[in-house]
């Protein structure tokens, strides 16, 4: 993740570092960039999509073989589908290799995660203290969100690798979990 954060145009930066770690409204990055906050929210979108291509690649060029370099495409199709079990060559792939799995979880930004990877990339160990203390952070009942977007660490989503890709006996990967 960090190595794909720090590839991303400043702009694109910008805009995911105020709203997702920050937890700030649209017109702040929006005033930093000097657009409206309309426009704002597309490059919100837009910069999110450059992070997981920039993660995706990233994964490519790190991949310790080439089975993981071709399994790439595959894993990042079925991410944005939200469903890793539509191939069982790729199941079973990540059951066996640590890299693809850590990767899938490094692109996997439901749940509000986003703002936890990228603070982790950012700041590393002080991550979770940095984002409790973000105002944008605090619910209207005064708690403060746990850096996946909810207070008091409640529901947290698991990320992706936690949810579907859980080992059966005999470590064969389960279902959605």
């Amino acid at each position: 993740m960090s190595q794909a954060f720090r590839r991303l145009p400043e702009r694109a930066r910008c805009v995911l570092w105020h709203v997702e770690a920050e937890a700030e409204d649209l017109a702040v990055p929006a005033g930093l960039l000097g657009v409206a906050p309309e426009d704002a929210a597309v490059k919100v979108t837009h910069a999110r999509a450059l992070l997981r291509d920039a993660c995706i690649r990233a994964h490519r060029e790190t991949a310790p073989d080439e089975e993981c370099r071709r399994f790439s495409r595959l894993l990042d199709v079925s991410l944005r589908r939200g469903d890793v079990g539509l191939d069982p060559d790729l199941r079973q792939h990540l059951a066996h290799c640590a890299h693809c799995r850590h990767t899938a979880d490094q692109v996997d930004h439901s749940g509000g995660r986003l703002a936890s990877l990228l603070a982790e990339a950012v700041l590393g160990w002080g991550a979770r203290a940095y984002l409790a203390s973000r105002p944008g952070r605090r619910t209207e009942a005064g708690e403060v969100a746990d850096g996946h977007g909810v207070a008091g660490g409640q529901g947290v989503a698991e990320p992706w690798a936690a949810q579907g890709m859980r080992l059966e006996a005999g470590g064969v990967p389960g279902g959605s979990g």
